[in-house]
């Protein structure tokens, strides 16, 4: 039965690759993946599905109960962000910076910006709310294809800040201290070597996707299926500095906060932030409460995908095909 149980979890996990890729929600694939991991290993079916106890359920539930802040004023944040102008002036500075004749330095801006986040112990869903618009005014500008987005941001949030790099703050390397008995800078030099090579792949693999795309003729509106007034170049914006100014104070707060062991310290950060942006950005935004209210609608959507995939995990942990894995590995 174990066996049996393994490769349904195997195959669920294929389920979701697959129909991902084929553009298919996760809202919808999700819970199908999750059925068939339940079907394929035993598991009491609405217990495992909707029960009140550990379920697919309660994992989508408790993920929007312990990130619902994160993801709100994350999405408050980039929304000032983007409506004042902020992310355009910072686009143009780096733009002025790195120049046009090379569209791959600004992919490595990118990918440089996210990591110093990421490695700063900013919450990778922030630095997703807060990187998008201020990278989408550089594509466009340069008319690079949007779906490219993707590789940055992950290379600078998905591996080597989060996993590798000695001492970095993410859950990821936090977790295993607790059960393992070690530190958040155990094996240093497994973790350099290892933070060497993804940045080596990472950075010649974002170079071979950019050619790809050129070379195809690939262009922003290709992929850049939200086409709207926000999407239009301001010509009042808030200079450098100012516009800068939050992100700066959000890093530094989140920085001290952690030092000092400062419970929740992301939410303050964000909300000193937000209310940092709604002052200094005052005149260049017509009605702020439409920022609040668009900033709020916008944080639904992502926070319940990532949930549903954090639910999936739920059921899949509950699976006795899953100590089969473990064994293994």
């Amino acid at each position: 039965m174990e066996t049996i149980g393994t490769i349904g979890i195997i195959i669920g996990i294929l389920f979701i690759i697959y129909l991902s890729m084929k553009g298919y929600s996760i809202l919808v694939i999700g819970p199908i993946a999750s059925i068939i991991v339940i079907l394929t290993n035993g598991l009491p079916f609405f217990n495992s599905l909707v029960g009140t106890e550990e379920s697919y359920m309660t994992g989508l539930a408790g993920f929007i109960i312990s990130f619902f802040g994160v993801f709100i004023l994350g999405s408050l944040l980039a929304k000032y962000m983007d409506q004042s102008g902020a992310a355009q002036s910072i686009a143009e500075k780096i733009i002025s910076k790195v120049g046009t004749n090379n569209p791959y330095s600004i992919l490595v801006a990118i990918f440089l910006i996210t990591a110093i986040l990421t490695y700063g112990g900013i919450s990778l869903f922030v630095v997703v709310f807060v990187i998008v618009p201020l990278a989408k005014p550089l594509f466009k500008q340069l008319n690079i294809a949007w779906n490219l987005i993707g590789i940055p941001i992950m290379l600078g949030l998905g591996t080597f800040t989060m996993t590798m790099l000695p001492g970095t703050p993410s859950v990821q390397n936090v977790v295993p201290t607790k059960y393992l008995g070690t530190t958040l800078t155990a094996a240093p030099l497994l973790g350099i070597i290892g933070a060497v090579v993804a940045i080596v792949f990472g950075l010649w693999y974002m170079k071979y996707a950019l050619n790809k795309s050129l070379k195809k003729g690939e262009t922003f509106d290709d992929f850049n299926v939200e086409q709207d007034a926000s999407d239009q170049s301001k010509n009042k914006t808030p200079n450098f500095y100012l516009s800068i100014l939050p992100i700066i104070v959000l890093i530094v707060i989140n920085i001290v906060g952690s030092i000092l062991r400062v419970d929740n310290v992301i939410l303050i950060g964000l909300a000193v932030s937000i209310i940092l942006s709604a002052i200094l950005f005052y005149q260049y935004i017509p009605k702020q409460k439409a920022i609040i209210n668009d900033g709020a609608v916008s944080s639904i959507l992502p926070m319940f995908l990532t949930a549903s995939a954090i639910a999936f995990g739920t059921v899949v942990t509950l699976a006795p095909g899953f100590d089969g894995i473990k064994t293994f590995i």
